[in-house]
């Protein structure tokens, strides 16, 4: 019995190694909820892939960009209002939250894949 939840144990362990560090593909990273007293800062790209802005919980993101180790992302107050951002390559691009539902928008990583 102890030498199967030994093994059992390592095939655990090996797996969690196998898995990798860093962003986890597909989980939120970064979240503004429309009521929320402050806006969060933004995040610095440290491991490069597509990073998609998606409204709460929705499956149609708004917009997808890939970005490289030292671009930046998450939201920024634009024209009296918060809008979703990112720096690509020095440039600033700003993405409006005009959900009408949506209370919640969530940067995602999808991992090293184009758009």
């Amino acid at each position: 019995m102890t030498k199967a939840l030994f093994l059992t144990t390592l095939i655990f362990a090996a797996a969690l190694l196998a898995s990798g560090c860093g962003v986890e593909k597909e989980k939120p990273i970064i979240s503004y909820e429309r009521n929320a007293i402050s806006v969060p800062k933004l995040k610095t790209v440290d491991k490069k892939g597509l990073y998609v802005l998606f409204p709460g919980n929705g499956i149609t993101p708004l917009q997808a960009v890939y970005l490289h180790p030292g671009d930046q992302y998450g939201f920024q107050p634009n024209d009296g209002r918060v809008a979703g951002f990112y720096i690509q390559s020095g440039t600033g691009n700003f993405v409006p939250l005009d959900g009408v539902l949506s209370s919640e928008y969530v940067w995602k990583y999808e991992g090293d894949k184009q758009p």
